[in-house]
């Protein structure tokens, strides 16, 4: 009962809402995953760029996409 409810305040939400309050409502989790997946390719970078190897920093430059599409 308590997740129709809730289900029914977000479609109530996007219906009748204003339309800045539905923007940050949707953007801001994306907005943080995206800086949390930028801040581990940086670390990861940094880390890897320790080892002086250009093949291990184009591995890490290579296999990122692939993380961000899985």
């Amino acid at each position: 009962m308590k997740k129709e409810n809730n289900d029914n305040k977000k479609i109530d939400l996007m219906k009748n809402g204003p339309v800045k309050k539905i923007l940050l409502t949707l953007a801001i989790p994306s907005m943080i995953g995206m800086v949390v997946s930028a801040l581990y390719n940086l670390v990861d970078t940094i880390f890897v760029g320790m080892l002086h190897d250009t093949n291990s920093m184009d591995a890490v430059s290579v296999s990122f996409p692939n993380g961000c599409f899985t």
